[in-house]
């Protein structure tokens, strides 16, 4: 029960700290009319970001900047931008990458020290962006589209992410697919035309999505599988997904114990357009769940707060902050 509420409440502090982050960095800011040509770029140690000419001193203050890069891989198998087994702090920012495996793929580095911001990777052969084995990073802004194989976006054993404000669409699989990951932070994303899902959970838990808009994936908008649990879903847009199937947008299928599709707190759910106006609407899946509160009108995720409550913004954080060990009263009684 102690680990349990020790897992809540990290995801009050990430909810917290992301939410104000995020409320202020709502705007893509993609130059692509002064590139530099470059092929790959590929850091394994914290001396190559010396060796290769980044700016910057690898501070928190002053990062090394990777930024403002034109990559056509000259072997498609070669990632775009590959950084690993790193210490020191490092942003990607303002590069357009194509023709790669990976467009941009990070992985075991130091906590809290990397930043994938404002970046356009399309027609890349397998994900768009990969981050692995890392904590604590922030991935913002960035438009994925159009990868030739696989997902937009991966995330494989991670925790404590911050993935906003990014565009990922038309791709042949699912936008984003997350794997034995925890306490990442989801919020005002789109996820728009991918073939499969928009959210692809496996083994994710502890962690929050909120304010995204999911429209016209071929499948579900978000589907939850294997021990997925604890998570919380509300404020979302689900926009005609999976559309003509049938069933409903969302689908839980975890073998946990189960997650949240709506703010208890709050009383308030998803907007689904599929929902016909009264009772609740019932997610897919095995564990026989629904959103108990699901909205009537779709959520403005540029705004800080949804456009049918009238709070402001910090009492709005101050609420999910009140609603975490509430929701976890609320399990234990219905255990």
């Amino acid at each position: 029960m102690k680990r349990r509420m020790l897992n809540l409440y990290s995801v009050i502090v990430i909810s917290l700290v992301f939410l104000l982050y995020s409320t202020n960095n709502l705007n893509t800011n993609i130059n692509t009319s002064a590139l530099v040509t470059s092929d790959s770029i590929e850091v394994f140690s914290d001396n190559d970001f010396i060796t290769l000419g980044f700016p910057g001193s690898g501070t928190a203050e002053d990062p090394y900047r990777i930024e403002n890069y034109d990559i056509a891989s000259s072997d498609i198998n070669n990632e775009g931008i590959y950084v690993m087994n790193t210490t020191k702090h490092f942003i990607i920012q303002g590069c357009e990458i194509t023709s790669s495996f990976y467009g941009i793929l990070v992985e075991d580095v130091t906590p809290g020290t990397g930043q994938i911001m404002d970046n356009y990777c399309y027609a890349n052969k397998h994900d768009g962006i990969g981050v692995k084995e890392s904590s604590g990073l922030i991935i913002s802004g960035n438009i994925i589209e159009n990868t030739v194989y696989a997902v937009g976006f991966t995330i494989e054993n991670c925790s404590d992410l911050l993935v906003t404000n990014n565009t990922i669409r038309n791709n042949p699989q699912s936008g984003l697919a997350i794997y034995a990951s925890s306490n990442l932070n989801i919020t005002k994303n789109i996820f728009r035309e991918n073939g499969y899902k928009g959210i692809a959970a496996s083994s994710t838990s502890d962690s929050v999505i909120y304010m995204n808009h999911f429209e016209l994936n071929g499948e579900y908008g978000l589907e939850f599988i294997q021990d997925s649990t604890n998570n919380f879903v509300y404020h979302n847009n689900f926009v005609d997904n999976f559309e003509g199937a049938g069933v409903s947008q969302g689908r839980d299928a975890s073998t946990g114990n189960g997650n949240f599709w709506f703010n208890a707190v709050l009383a308030q759910g998803n907007f689904w357009s599929d929902y016909l106006g009264t009772g609740n609407y019932s997610i897919e899946g095995s564990i026989d769940c629904c959103d108990m509160y699901p909205l009537t009108s779709p959520v403005d995720i540029y705004e800080s707060i949804p456009a049918d409550t009238n709070q402001a913004s910090f009492p709005y954080v101050l609420i999910i902050l009140l609603s975490m060990p509430i929701v976890s009263i609320f399990r234990k009684r219905r255990e």
